[in-house]
């Protein structure tokens, strides 16, 4: 079945592993059953699946499938062929899933597939009730949440309508029976809401959109319950989502919030929201991650923004900063974090400790009065002895390299001009 792939002589493509997982979804197909007409039997078999999962609006038909009737007859054809022939079936599910990260999707709807195992890592230890990922784009933060607690109720919600269906069939793939998903705009959408348990979510994960500006009052109450920060004008979409869901979150609830940089400094609004988790006594740790680790559908640093209702007694007033920016190994176009570093990581959260170079237990009374900073690199100091990963420096260097190629571009655009002009 996996073989479809080399038919199309690209793994990377959406269409056949897509093919892939509605066989899958129902192995008992003949192959006698396709030969008359390939895109009729494909969308017959996607409609049956829907009905039978009970998928309202048709969301693989829709969004994914559509878009079948632009493939050559004689090309699905072929790869029916191929994806029918006999085959063992063991660990596809996951291989379907993992394929499904290495897709390429827009940012940012594609969350790294070692991102989704460094915060599984993060709450191995919990045993939540309740889980929401309010921006879930492809399912891939989810799957890993759902699949460890599988008596959980899962929630998902997703703004992209393509997004959304290939979400629906990595669950139907990985045959996880908990899991809901909704679309449409978490912020302003009463969905996730009227879905809530009654105190709220136990345990919340998201990589939300960043950058987009927000109208304050579409977007959220003018007035946070919890955090006591009022909003006017135009916000952020990712201090909407971390403000969003400080207010979800259970009296004994967590959450991991993958944020920009930016945010872990910006003044005004993201500056008041930074102080209220600190007076509140909601952070927990503040995570740098590689730079990259998005790439190549952006570049933009990130960190991991961990809130806790109800943290241990000998960490409240207090947070964790790990300064892991340095960490990773280079993969094509993008870093990805080891296990190494997965594992470095959880064992400075879990044992709460400081290691130099690495980790910093800060006291909210020595944040920067000025800024309020929760940037890792303002409070974990750098060891002398710290060498930055080969892969991580040879990506910089590539990194300065492209950037010094497109002003050298820029530059020599603009003298051309210039001496035109002259």
């Amino acid at each position: 079945m996996m073989d479809v792939g080399r038919t199309s002589k690209s793994l990377a493509l959406k269409e056949p592993l897509a093919l892939l997982g509605i066989l899958y979804l129902d192995r008992q197909v003949s192959l006698a059953d396709r030969i008359v007409d390939p895109l009729r039997f494909v969308l017959s078999l996607t409609a049956e699946i829907e009905n039978r999962s009970n998928l309202r609006g048709r969301p693989l038909s829709r969004n994914i499938f559509s878009r079948f009737e632009a493939i050559e007859p004689r090309i699905l054809g072929s790869w029916l062929q191929t994806a029918l022939e006999p085959c063992p079936l063991e660990g596809f599910a996951h291989w379907f899933s993992s394929r499904l990260d290495e897709l390429g999707f827009e940012y940012p709807y594609d969350t790294p597939s070692s991102l989704s195992r460094l915060v599984d890592s993060l709450f191995a230890n919990r045993f939540p009730t309740s889980i929401l990922d309010p921006a879930c784009g492809t399912g891939g933060l989810l799957a890993a949440m759902a699949e460890r607690h599988s008596q959980a109720a899962v929630l998902g919600q997703e703004i992209s309508p393509e997004a959304h269906a290939w979400a629906q069939l990595r669950f139907l793939v990985l045959g996880l029976p908990n899991v809901t998903l909704l679309e449409g705009n978490a912020l302003n959408d009463a969905a996730s809401d009227r879905c809530m348990p009654d105190g709220g979510f136990d345990m919340i994960l998201t990589n939300p959109p960043f950058g987009q500006q927000i109208e304050a009052d579409r977007a959220m109450p003018p007035h946070s319950p919890k955090l006591g920060v009022e909003f006017v004008g135009r916000v952020v979409s990712e201090t909407a989502y971390v403000n969003k869901i400080a207010d979800w979150l259970s009296s004994s609830g967590i959450a991991a919030v993958v944020v920009p940089n930016g945010f872990l400094s910006r003044a005004g609004t993201d500056r008041k929201l930074r102080e209220a988790l600190a007076s509140t006594d909601m952070l927990q740790a503040i995570i740098g991650l590689p730079e990259r680790l998005f790439a190549p559908a952006t570049a933009i640093g990130t960190a991991i923004l961990i809130l806790n209702r109800r943290k241990p007694d000998d960490q409240r007033g207090r947070a964790l900063f790990v300064e892991a920016r340095g960490q990773g190994a280079r993969d094509g176009n993008r870093v990805t974090l080891t296990d190494d570093t997965i594992e470095r990581i959880r064992s400075r959260y879990s044992d709460w400790q400081n290691e130099d170079g690495f980790s910093q237990v800060v006291s909210f009374e020595r944040f920067d009065p000025e800024i309020s900073s929760f940037s890792p690199s303002a409070y974990v100091k750098q060891s002398i002895t710290t060498e930055m990963n080969p892969s991580v420096r040879r990506a910089r260097i590539l990194e300065l390299d492209r950037q010094h190629a497109i002003l050298s571009q820029q530059y020599e655009a603009l003298r051309s001009k210039l001496d035109q002009s002259g």
